[in-house]
């Protein structure tokens, strides 16, 4: 999951040093301020009030202790609102199309009232907001009546048109079964002027040394390879030996789901806004990507199951009896082609009749009884030549027999 804009309420650059370690474009909104050793007292810009506890009448009158409460310390310390022309270009766009806000780690407590309520209360907006625990999950709606109203909290979080979804975290894993170290040392390589000269020299033998051992363990995934190769390239650090051996190990971390497309990375997801603001990415990378990609799809075309009319393209008799022992056919237009491939196999020279009859038995037995009665029929009356008719004619004498089987396991059911 990829975002474009991140709005915090802490004080540190976390997601920006650890999550957002390629090239992708993020805005950020700091709008507690940022935590800085080389800020003192005058230039420390950190929110750390209170909510705006007066009713409507006398919150507009009573400013004694305005100097504690949020909204005031972040005007006065001049923090971000970048998320209000954030929300106004989204308020602004004319469109169906929803956009997502995800909210992780925030009690949504009263204090930011404020935010919170401009952020979800938006028709153009649909929120997931993620939940520790069953504790955090009912304090977390406590808070939100709070902030939107009981009855408005209601209509967005149920019906077809929802647009507020709550989350359970996924369990915590060990911090060496995840993308930390790879994300970070990503980070690390993006900004590495930053770097001393020792820091430097040892991240780079460090990386290096993952690449030439194929440590799979390290990269993790594709994605982290392919930032990697981006940055090394960046650096003019992608020698030829470097570039194969991590296309490598990409190619044995593809991950393979026959039920979904082929992965497929795009180039702007690796992309760099220069000083004259054009949005490019290195050639290279997208030289790597793109091979990456034709590699991920051969893979998914390789383990791919089989589908029904590929195994009648194939005019493949013994692959057909194979796939029909753990098929079904209740589609009138499958019967029909998968019978016409078959009859076909009696005008091929070198054909066994009887591993025809075979496979003409194996399909009546997995055939849809109404569906085969009203082939046999149709093609009968059709059938002009004697040895059609006669093929037609067997295949409903097999056809009554499986009836009358079935007549009688439906009578007596699991006698003998």
């Amino acid at each position: 999951m990829k975002f474009d804009k991140v709005l915090s309420f802490n004080y540190t650059d976390t997601y920006r040093k650890i999550y957002n370690t390629n090239s992708q474009e993020v805005k950020y909104d700091f709008i507690h301020g940022k935590a800085n050793t080389l800020n003192g007292i005058e230039t420390n810009n950190m929110v750390l009030g209170i909510d705006e506890y007066l009713d409507d009448e006398l919150r507009n009158k009573e400013t004694t202790f305005i100097e504690f409460k949020k909204y005031y310390q972040r005007i006065h310390k001049k923090t971000g609102c970048a998320y209000k022309d954030w929300l106004t270009k989204i308020k602004n766009i004319d469109s169906t199309e929803k956009h997502e806000i995800y909210i992780f780690g925030h009690s949504l407590d009263i204090t930011d009232k404020d935010v919170i309520r401009e952020l979800i209360d938006n028709e153009n907006v649909k929120t997931t907001i993620y939940y520790f625990n069953r504790d955090t999950y009912g304090n977390q709606i406590a808070n939100l009546v709070k902030v939107l109203g009981q009855d408005n909290l209601i209509s967005k979080v149920y019906g077809d048109e929802k647009i507020i979804t709550f989350k359970e975290q996924k369990t915590m894993i060990q911090l060496k079964e995840t993308e930390f170290e790879i994300r970070l040392d990503i980070g690390k390589l993006h900004n590495l002027y930053d770097l001393t000269n020792q820091e430097r020299s040892i991240l780079i033998d460090k990386i290096k040394k993952n690449i030439a051992m194929k440590n799979i363990e390290y990269f993790k995934n594709q994605d982290n390879v392919i930032s990697i190769y981006d940055e090394l390239v960046w650096l003019e650090e992608g020698e030829p030996e470097i570039e194969s051996k991590l296309f490598e190990i990409a190619e044995e971390l593809v991950e393979i789901d026959p039920e979904c497309e082929p992965i497929k990375f795009n180039y702007e997801d690796w992309a760099r806004i220069d000083y004259t603001e054009i949005d490019e990415c290195n050639e290279k990378t997208i030289e790597f990507i793109s091979c990456l990609n034709e590699s991920n799809r051969k893979k998914y075309e390789e383990t791919k199951p089989l589908q029904i009319d590929d195994i009648i393209n194939s005019n493949d008799l013994n692959l057909l009896y194979k796939f029909l022992s753990n098929y079904y056919i209740n589609d009138k237009c499958i019967l029909y082609k998968i019978m016409y491939m078959i009859l076909e196999k009696f005008n091929e020279s070198g054909t066994v009749a009887k591993q025809i009859w075979t496979c003409i038995r194996k399909i009546i037995d997995i055939t849809e009884i109404s569906i085969f009665e009203e082939y046999i029929e149709k093609e009968k009356n059709n059938a002009t030549q004697l040895v059609i008719r006669s093929r037609l004619i067997h295949m409903q004498e097999i056809f009554e027999e499986k009836k009358f089987k079935h007549s009688l396991e439906e009578i007596a059911p699991g006698e003998n």
